[in-house]
């Protein structure tokens, strides 16, 4: 799909107005807390929860975060982590059904930074029989009506889906500016940890790189030279030079440096002083 699909906010009421700036603010404190810490799945519970209190202020029911694209996890473990307040048999018949693969709000997320709502992506005739199967089941679940606010960052694509409450549709469509601002600190404070954890149990993460890549790396790691290297390892100069471009390649970095941070960030390899 090619074309960039805008929302149409719902007629604003007076029951259901606009935040003024002071509102948004307090509407927005709870995601300001997140806490840094190290325990990524207490973490990842701790930003669910205050997401979805933010969130519910604004006429949200349901909300799902998802990493669409992210290169660290293609190296490691193809799948598409993320959280969600929906509904619990939708998620085991997403999970069962393989929708990751056939989600068309996933695929449009892919081609569209721009926020979208899902009753105009159900008419686009380029839906394959999956797709639109999936969008039947999810409008049966009680989640046809949403949003969703595409984050495009650094080559990475995330997703904020969100289900308004039927009596407060408005609210939520109303305040769109305020859920895009949410959305983008979301993805900020939920991505690293999600990706901690998914990566975590990775056989592939573990058999990425070949013992003698591993061994270069951490050679380089400790500003190691390719002659230092190749004297500590027994092997010769080009020998070195071909295995950290395997490393390299295989880790999708530009140089040594950017190899060894990711190998680190990846746990790959732990650098000694």
């Amino acid at each position: 799909m090619t074309a960039i699909i805008s929302v149409e906010p719902s007629p604003m009421t007076n029951e259901e107005p606009v935040l003024d700036i002071r509102e948004s603010l307090a509407v927005c404190r709870p995601t300001l807390d997140f806490h840094d810490d190290q325990d990524w799945t207490a973490q990842i519970g701790a930003i669910q929860e205050l997401f979805a209190l933010a969130a519910e202020k604004v006429g949200v029911r349901y909300f799902s975060y998802q990493i669409v694209r992210c290169p660290v996890m293609t190296l490691a473990r193809p799948r598409t982590p993320g959280i969600t307040t929906f509904p619990e048999a939708w998620q085991h018949r997403y999970a069962v059904e393989g929708y990751a693969e056939n989600d068309p709000v996933l695929a449009e997320c892919l081609v569209n930074p721009v926020p979208f709502s899902w009753s105009r992506l159900s008419l686009s005739p380029g839906l394959g029989q999956r797709q639109r199967q999936f969008l039947k089941e999810a409008q049966a679940a009680g989640l046809g009506q949403g949003m969703t606010i595409p984050i495009h960052a650094q080559g990475e694509v995330a997703a904020l889906n969100l289900v308004p409450d039927e009596h407060r549709a408005s609210l939520m469509h109303s305040n769109s500016y305020l859920l895009y601002l949410m959305a983008h600190y979301l993805h900020l404070k939920a991505r690293r940890p999600l990706v901690e954890v998914a990566l975590a149990t990775s056989a592939r993460r573990r058999s990425l790189l070949s013992p003698r890549e591993t061994e270069a790396l951490e050679w380089t790691a400790r500003g190691k030279t390719t002659r230092e290297i190749s004297i500590g390892l027994g092997i010769s100069e080009k020998g070195v030079e071909f295995h950290l471009e395997g490393a390299k390649r295989k880790l999708q970095a530009s140089n040594r440096t950017h190899a060894v941070a990711k190998a680190l960030v990846l746990r790959l390899l732990f650098a000694n002083p």
